[in-house]
């Protein structure tokens, strides 16, 4: 599921800090920027959640978390 509230926050050197919450504490979060996988199986004590991320520099990126309830592990394909 892609979550939607999803906050970026910047911390310079190329490194933002990333917030959401997830539907449920049991939630395993998965990382995307520029549609690569960057970070996941990812849990936290709560349904808040936060990460530090490196991100390309200078340019314009897409960051996506998707949660999911179960042990799914994320395929990356690279065209």
């Amino acid at each position: 599921m892609l979550v939607e509230n999803v906050l970026v926050r910047p911390l310079g050197q190329n490194q933002i800090v990333l917030y959401w919450t997830s539907d449920t504490a049991e939630n395993r979060s998965w990382v995307f920027i520029n549609g690569k996988f960057s970070l996941g199986p990812f849990m936290a004590d709560g349904k808040e959640r936060n990460i530090v991320l490196t991100v390309p520099e200078g340019s314009t990126f897409v960051v996506e978390v998707h949660d999911f309830d179960d042990d799914i592990r994320a395929i990356t394909v690279c065209l």
